[in-house]
């Protein structure tokens, strides 16, 4: 009376169906994909969470423990899944580079638990969370990147001044972009992203650059 069910699911009575198996290899994958976005909280800066990240992390330990448990050692079963991924795009982009590792950390971590690799996998994860803690403790705690945009009329203040004046409280400037004001024609909006330390008053960079002459707008946001 269930054959059509059954013949939908051919392995569900054969050797290739470990329903225990992959429940405790899945659990095990959750709970370092939980570690994995706890040192990474703990890495990152005391200022904005970014709860996103943190999740995706979790998850994608997770779903690439069940990647790899699919594909086993079907080798047409690991080109169907790359022809299949391959169509997904991501736009998101990752500016800072130390949590693209942290997403690599997240995959490779998840695909050896996925493979049964649980001694590798727990050695791995340990000793790239003492690396990750052990930089975080000689360099201080990874600050965000933040975005400061200053409207500046004339040529009194120049681009030069205003990064000599952010070199002092972060520990890179770049100029990302410039925009001309419909309201006057003497203003400019210039755009700078720049890498606060980690106890910079940026209150008092603020006001450093307020009273530069020709200044007429600052505001900043972190990234």
């Amino acid at each position: 009376m269930l054959d059509w069910w059954y013949a939908a699911w051919p392995n569900v009575n054969g050797e290739d169906e470990k329903a225990m198996v992959l429940t405790v290899r899945l659990l095990t994958a959750t709970a370092l994909g939980f570690g994995i976005a706890l040192v990474r909280t703990f890495a990152r800066s005391e200022g904005r969470p970014a709860p996103g990240l943190r999740t995706t992390l979790l998850l994608l330990t997770v779903l690439c423990a069940l990647v790899t448990e699919v594909i086993g050692s079907n080798m047409a079963r690991a080109f169907g899944l790359a022809g299949v991924l391959a169509v997904v795009r991501f736009r998101t982009v990752i500016e800072d580079t130390r949590d693209s590792a942290f997403v690599i950390f997240a995959m490779v971590i998840g695909m050896s638990v996925g493979a049964g690799y649980i001694n590798t996998s727990l050695v791995g994860f340990s000793v790239i969370a003492l690396v990750a803690i052990g930089v975080t403790q000689l360099t201080g705690l990874a600050t965000n990147d933040a975005k400061l945009t200053i409207r500046v009329k004339g040529k009194e203040t120049t681009e030069a001044d205003i990064k000599a004046i952010l070199a002092r409280s972060s520990a890179s400037v770049t100029l990302a972009g410039a925009d001309t004001v419909k309201e006057s024609a003497e203003s400019v909006d210039l755009i700078f992203r720049f890498r606060p330390y980690q106890y910079a008053d940026l209150s008092k960079l603020v006001d450093s650059l307020r009273i530069k002459p020709g200044v007429e707008k600052v505001a900043w946001e972190l990234k």
